[in-house]
This record gives structure tokens, C-alpha cells and sequence, in this order.
């Protein structure tokens, strides 16, 4: 890689700069800033400069997520992107290749890196990318070299820029715009990229109006999750390292499935997805993506009542039956404008499919209140070392004191549930804290362990004496097992991989502790795997307990 000369501020960005052919400069320096956009986008696309001429390339970054800017041999740009993902965010996803010319750092909201360089002799098309994982696919443009400005193609036939975009730059420059993160000037509805849990590195968080926000993933292209109250908290992703989740202010009350709900032809068929990008309307975004050879424009508003979402689907020259695949058990109900329902799937003929929609009408306190997929993509990126395949996805490896505490004791009700996956690694060891609350002051506590080869539950009776609970001693380490338990007044029942384990009377949680996943302290804590921890404010009843354990089981046996 040739030498790069870098500079770098930090500030808060003003008027955005359109340059969607950028004019060449006699005999003095041609500079050019590009900034990274909402949308996985560059800002602008393409620019031209003569060979040989010096270059100052200001770029800046006015998006929620990270990025970088590396400039490329011709037609090297989608190798460089799998030599980037490779060679990590320790080295800022810049391979170290005689492929990548010039290259930034990844910057974070609001700051610039300016790099200068000399244009190439030969003539040609550099492309340039951010690497970053999760963009390389959509956020790219092109510097050409080239002594005849008038030689470029039309934008709407340019190869070397994002298709998506081509017929867009020419007719719907608006489009790019994006709302300066200036609280006192918000409007109603926003839309907002982030790192946020359970969604991929392309998350779009957006604020339907009113207290209703929802996660599209435009990796997965479908809705991840919907939730009443605030938006998004941004602050530690901002000012940190970036690592860190941007957090949803508020109850979230509909979580999808984990896989595509759309099926073609048949409920089995999982359709491919590409993500194409989206146009605003009435403030809100309008997905558009291919879902195998049809075109799909996806719409999501707050229902006229503000008691859920409407999603509205239209479906290009579609010549099969479509269904749309739901959880029984999910936190929402639905309605459809087309179709028949059965057993939780919409079937929707061929022709019903060119346009409909479904309403998502909270049932409430049916989604968990705590819940930890193991999931979030920030850690497969940053925390690789601790990622391992689990049971649904994903799992996350605990050892000395790492730990999760997300929900504290005021929310702690008499009837509750709790569920979760456990791998113990080192069965030696004792006193591994899994799971529940623990006073260090008084020792009372209400968890799950491991300690002398067994699991065992440690809870207040209803005497307020500490007891213990050994389970099941054919459960084996270094293997997966799933513990529910269900606590109605004092009533708890314990259930070990789908089958009712033991029954207990306890006393009352730890109203003024926080429940903590992993480890109570530096000395209490597990070496194992942890996977789909929840909680519920509420008693499941007997065919939701079945149908959460069977459904998962049948990841862990491959179904």
C-alpha cells in the first residue's frame, strides 16, 4: 500500500456536499470530500481526476456506524473487502496489499480523516469501498482517472457505482438527505443506522411517530422487532469505540421470528433476499429489495389507533403462492387485508400478493422482558474469542467475571418465568454462578449454579432460610441443557430439557438486587456457554413452556 498522509478532526457535521461528478482542476490540487451517509452509502459516488494530479480527499463521516474509505487497484474492490473482513478491526479492516493504494481509518460519527495522495499515471477505474463488515456490498463508488471528463458514462448506466443508486442520483437526490442528530430539531419520525442488539451490522432503527419505533435489518431485509416508549439511546456507541449497542428506550413488545417469515411456493421455501435500498414517504422509510427474482417494496406505519404496526407489502409480477410464516407465541397478534390464516401462517394466492398487509396488534406482557439471543453481531466483531456456535444462532463464553445485568429487582413481579441454555466447559470447577440474583451482604440468593458436578438451585424458602436444590445428576457437562422455571406466588416449578425437574415453595425475590447472567462477582462465576436467556413478567402455561423448548431443541438436533 502506498504511503497515505492522514489527518483527522472531530466535529459535528453542517450542510451536506453533493459532488455526483466532481469537475477537474487546472494545474493546482483537486480536492474532494466524501462523506458516509445513512443508507450505507457514499457521498458522492464518483469523481474524476487527470493522471498524475494531486489529490486531497477529505472524508467524513455523518452516519451512526463506522466506516473507512480504501481506494483500490482497478477491479480489485471485492477481493480487498474479503482481504478487509480478514484482517480485522485491529487493523481498521485494511488488508495489507499492494491491491489497496490508499486507505483511512475507521472514523466514527462526526469525524473526518483527510488523506493526500498523487493520482495514478495510468488511466483507469479505482474503485473505493468501505470495508467495514457488513458494507462492502453497498457502500462503494469509483475515482476515475482519466484526461477526458467527457469519456464518463451516464450515472444510470455507470457499472462502477451501487446499482441501486443509479437511476436515484438522477431523478431523487433528496433521497440522501439525512436529519442532523440535534435533539431540539428532531422531527416526529427519524431514521437512524445503529449497532442495536439481535439485528445485523446494516440495523435501521426508525421512529414511526408518536411512542413506536422498530428494527428493520436490511441484511435479512425483515422486521426484527417493534417497541413502545423512546427511541434509541446512542450515546455509548457514539462516544465509545463503537463496539458498544445503541439501546431501545422503551418495552418492546413484538419480536419476529429469527428467520425470513416470507416463503414462496411453499412454507419450507426460504427465499434469497437482496437489500436495495429505501425511499422516504410521509418521513418513513419504504424498503425495497429482491427476494429471489421479485421485487418487493415493504412499507411500515403506525396503525391510524397507534395500537401497533402496519406492514404493507407489494410484490412485482409474483406467480406463486406466498405465505408469511408467524410465531404462535409471539408478543403481537395479526390481521391481514388478504389471505387466510392457519395455525399462525397467512397463504396468500398469487394475485392477493401483488399488495397487502398485516396489522401487528400488541398482546400484552407477552414478550419477554429480558432476553439475551447471544446474537448481537458487535460481539461477533469485537469479541470474537468469546462467540461460539449455540444452540439457536450463537452462544456467548463466559469465564473469570464477565457477566450481563440488564434487569434490575423493581421489576420483579410474583409471577414470572425464566429460560435459558446452559454449557458448563470446565465441570471442576465449583461455585459457577450461571444465572439470578445474589445480596453480597447477607448471602441470600436466588440462582442457578454449578458446584460439585451438579446444577443445583439456590433460593430463599418461605421462611426466608437460604435453601438448596440439587437437579437432575444425569445431566452431563460439555453439553447443552435447558433449565425453565416458572415461580406463581410461592410456587415454583423447575423444568430440565422439557421435563418437570422438581417442585419448590419460595420466599420473595430480591426486590433491591439486579438479576446478573454469568457472574455475581470476581470469585462467583461460570466457565461455560450461555444461549437464549429470557425472562417473562408472567407464568407460561404448559403448551408454551412445550412449544419454547421443543422449537429450540430442534436447532440443537439440527431440524
Amino acid at each position: 500500500m502506498q504511503k497515505t498522509i492522514i489527518t483527522s478532526t472531530c466535529l459535528l457535521i453542517g450542510v451536506l456536499s453533493w459532488f455526483f461528478l466532481a469537475g477537474f482542476q487546472e494545474n493546482e490540487p483537486f480536492r474532494i470530500e466524501i462523506d458516509a451517509i445513512e443508507g450505507l452509502q457514499f457521498s458522492p459516488v464518483r469523481f474524476a481526476v487527470k493522471p498524475g494530479q494531486e489529490v486531497e480527499l477529505v472524508f467524513r463521516n455523518r452516519d451512526d456506524m463506522m466506516h473507512n474509505l480504501l481506494i483500490t487497484q482497478p477491479g480489485a474492490r471485492e477481493e480487498v473487502a474479503e482481504l478487509g473482513l480478514a484482517s480485522g478491526m485491529a487493523e481498521n479492516f485494511v488488508p495489507d496489499t499492494n491491491l489497496v493504494l490508499w486507505a483511512t481509518e475507521v472514523i466514527s460519527y462526526g469525524e473526518t480523516q483527510t488523506i493526500r495522495f498523487t493520482a495514478p499515471d495510468d488511466e483507469g477505474e479505482y474503485p473505493y469501498v468501505c470495508t467495514f463488515p457488513g458494507h462492502p456490498d453497498r457502500m462503494f463508488g469509483v475515482m476515475y482517472v482519466t484526461s477526458d471528463e467527457t469519456s464518463l458514462p451516464e450515472l444510470s448506466e455507470d457499472p462502477n457505482i451501487p446499482e441501486y443508486l443509479r437511476d436515484e442520483l438522477e431523478t431523487d437526490r433528496d433521497r440522501l438527505l439525512i436529519w442532523e442528530h440535534n435533539p431540539a430539531d428532531a422531527p416526529r419520525k427519524e431514521v437512524r443506522r445503529t449497532f442495536i442488539r439481535d439485528a445485523g451490522p446494516s440495523a435501521i432503527g426508525v421512529h414511526a411517530g408518536r411512542n413506536l419505533s422498530f428494527i428493520w435489518d436490511a441484511d435479512t431485509a425483515h422486521l426484527r422487532y417493534a417497541w413502545w416508549g423512546g427511541f434509541l439511546d446512542s450515546e455509548q456507541h457514539w462516544t465509545g469505540n463503537q463496539s458498544d449497542f445503541s439501546e431501545v428506550e422503551g418495552h418492546i413488545y413484538y419480536r419476529a421470528l429469527r428467520e425470513f417469515p416470507i416463503r414462496l411456493g411453499e412454507t419450507s421455501y426460504i427465499p434469497s433476499r437482496s437489500f436495495l435500498g429505501y425511499e422516504l414517504i410521509d418521513e418513513l422509510p419504504g424498503f425495497e429489495y429482491y427476494m429471489d427474482q421479485y421485487r418487493v417494496h415493504q412499507y411500515i406505519s403506525s396503525l391510524p389507533d397507534d395500537t401497533g404496526l402496519r406492514m404493507e407489502f407489494e410484490i412485482q409480477d409474483i406467480d406463486q403462492p406466498v405465505y408469511f410464516v408467524t410465531d404462535l407465541n409471539a408478543g403481537a397478534e395479526f390481521r391481514s387485508s388478504a389471505g387466510e390464516w392457519d395455525n399462525g401462517v397467512l397463504k396468500l394466492s398469487a394475485e392477493e400478493a401483488e399488495a397487502f398487509s398485516i396489522d401487528f396488534i400488541e398482546r400484552p406482557e407477552h414478550e419477554p422482558i429480558g432476553y439475551w439471543s447471544m446474537n448481537d453481531d458487535p460481539w461477533t466483531q469485537f469479541q470474537n474469542d468469546r462467540v461460539r456456535e449455540g444452540v439457536v444462532g450463537r452462544s456467548l463464553h463466559f469465564e473469570e467475571h464477565e457477566k450481563l445485568s440488564k434487569i434490575y429487582g423493581d421489576i420483579v413481579d410474583p409471577d414470572m418465568t425464566f429460560a435459558g441454555w446452559v454449557k458448563i466447559q470446565d465441570s471442576e470447577k465449583n461455585n459457577q454462578f450461571i444465572f439470578g440474583q445474589r445480596d453480597e451482604d447477607s448471602g441470600r440468593e436466588f440462582s442457578l449454579l454449578f458446584h460439585d458436578g451438579l446444577f443445583k438451585i439456590h433460593y430463599p424458602d418461605e421462611y426466608g432460610e437460604q435453601n438448596s436444590e440439587n437437579l437432575s445428576a444425569s445431566i452431563q457437562p460439555g453439553e447443552w441443557n435447558h433449565f425453565m422455571w416458572t415461580r406463581s406466588g410461592s410456587d415454583m416449578e423447575v423444568f430440565v430439557n422439557g421435563n418437570l425437574e422438581t417442585n419448590l415453595r419460595m420466599g420473595t425475590l430480591l426486590y433491591d438486587q439486579p438479576f446478573t447472567i454469568g457472574a455475581s462477582n470476581e470469585e462467583y462465576h461460570m466457565d461455560g456457554y450461555l444461549d437464549q436467556i429470557l425472562i417473562w413478567r408472567r407464568v407460561l402455561n404448559e403448551d408454551e413452556l412445550n412449544s419454547l423448548y421443543e422449537k429450540q431443541a430442534d436447532h440443537l438436533n439440527g431440524e
